[in-house]
């Protein structure tokens, strides 16, 4: 009975413990981002991932994410009823190995390439100063039983002067040959040095927690927000004469910098930035008193020493100037190099315009591949035809050149940002401009450039000095 009941024991402990671990398992798996919606600062990025899954708790792993996700912002959802979400959870991974991308390998390949190339020609090099070593412990042409002959001294002096100016020739080749293979070894290596450091960044990982109570097949959703990436405004205007309406060319400058490959993604641009304070501001009061220099600081009470300090505050705040975006995307062009490509195809034929109560979204139907190097990837937004008045313009205090205005009413509806503009009128381009939509005005002056057929001279009238 004791043997008995000692296997039924251990039979029931297997059992509970079987039972426990298949109600508890990891499951690691392959997502693929499949939406991006980038913002002016940041990008949400919609992830899907098919999984299968079997009765009990189940925790989800998704590895090699991207190290910049805002875990406050992450969300998770599975397309069935049956399957119950415990916990989301994200951590950030230091110890992932580096990746081999295709650059990394090319560069390899060619350093692999020239190595061999070297060896090669230290192996020539070796040759040639063997046979320079021969030639000279040989150089002795004397008989034993008599002198030599002029003509077969002639004809070996020839032959060693020749042959040895053959071999210094090789050598003094060899060497330059070497010296350029090192260089461009040194300069491989740097490069490899560059692109591990790179592709050794750190990752992260969500794992999600679920329970199911069936096994079940279904599909999971995750979205998060990321920073290191957003999109800059651009556009381009041009003007036939000053009759016909004007085309304005709404472009973005998409970039990324998040760790990770946006490959062949749908896209959507917004105008909104998550990374924005949205709580409203409180203004706060002003305490007033008459300030006594020779009262004793101690015996302040504590109210009062708060009252200073919210009006200090309040004061140092409102005196400082606090950076605009405006400021921000100025940044972003003197410090990026962008060499801009144009597309063989525009993407404005094919994006569609959503307003919002707050802000408005662009949404591409072409499918883009955007790298991580933090370069920018001129898309087309939207192509207008609007209609423009024109008007001179000249400040002669300062500058006396007349300046071509087109003016463009019921501007608000085409959801306009402040940006640069390249400007082109009567098909040549004629320099760059800004457009302020912040402007509060009715009408909105795009600069089109001097007119030099205006003469302006400005005289100062000495009657009021």
């Amino acid at each position: 009975n004791l043997i008995i009941m000692t296997r039924l024991a251990i039979l029931l402990y297997l059992f509970i413990s079987t039972s426990l671990l298949s109600q508890n398992k990891e499951l690691e798996l392959n997502s693929k981002i499949n939406d991006v919606t980038v913002f002016l600062s940041g990008a949400e990025i919609h992830r899907t991932s098919k999984v299968v899954l079997n009765t009990g708790v189940t925790e989800l792993k998704l590895s090699e994410l991207s190290p910049s996700i805002d875990a406050k912002s992450i969300q998770a959802k599975l397309e069935s009823n049956d399957v119950i979400i415990i916990s989301v959870n994200h951590k950030m991974n230091y110890l992932s190995e580096a990746s081999i991308t295709p650059k990394i390998k090319a560069v390899t390949d060619s350093l692999e390439d020239m190595r061999l190339k070297l060896e090669i020609r230290k192996s020539h090099e070796r040759v040639y100063k063997e046979e320079k070593s021969m030639l000279l412990v040989n150089k002795s042409i004397k008989g034993e039983q008599s002198g030599v002959d002029v003509e077969d001294l002639m004809e070996m002096a020839d032959f060693y002067r020749s042959r040895l100016q053959e071999i210094e020739t090789k050598l003094i080749d060899i060497n330059h040959s070497k010296s350029k293979i090192q260089a461009t070894i040194n300069n491989l290596n740097k490069h490899l040095r560059q692109l591990n450091a790179k592709s050794r960044k750190n990752t992260s990982e969500i794992f999600v927690k679920v329970s199911c109570k069936t096994r079940i097949s279904t599909n999971l959703n995750i979205s998060y927000v990321v920073k290191n990436a957003g999109w800059v405004p651009k556009y381009d205007v041009r003007s036939n004469n000053t009759k016909d309406p004007i085309n304005l060319t709404y472009k973005a400058d998409v970039y990324q910098n998040t760790g990770v490959e946006w490959d062949n993604v749908s896209l959507t641009l917004s105008t909104g930035n998550p990374t924005i304070n949205n709580s409203q501001p409180e203004l706060s009061q002003w305490y007033l008193q008459y300030y006594n220099s020779y009262k004793n600081q101690q015996k302040k009470s504590y109210a009062a020493n708060q009252q200073y300090g919210n009006a200090n505050k309040i004061v140092s705040q409102s005196a400082g100037k606090m950076p605009s975006r405006m400021d921000d995307e100025k940044g972003f062009y003197a410090t990026s190099g962008i060499e801009i490509k144009e597309e063989s195809r525009s993407s404005a034929n094919f994006t569609s315009v959503t307003n919002s109560t707050v802000n408005a979204e662009f949404a591409i139907a072409l499918p883009y591949s955007i790298t991580s190097d933090g370069k920018a990837n001129t898309v087309e937004i939207q192509k207008y035809e609007l209609p423009v008045s024109y008007e001179y313009f000249a400040i002669p205090k300062l500058d006396k050149d007349a300046f071509l205005l087109a003016r463009i009413s019921g501007w608000g509806e085409y959801n306009l940002l402040p940006a640069d503009v390249n400007v082109y009128f009567e098909g040549t381009s004629v320099g760059t401009s800004y457009l302020n939509t912040e402007t509060t005005n009715d009408t909105l002056d795009i600069s089109m450039g001097r007119d030099n057929s205006i003469i302006i001279t400005r005289k100062k009238i000495k009657d009021f000095n």
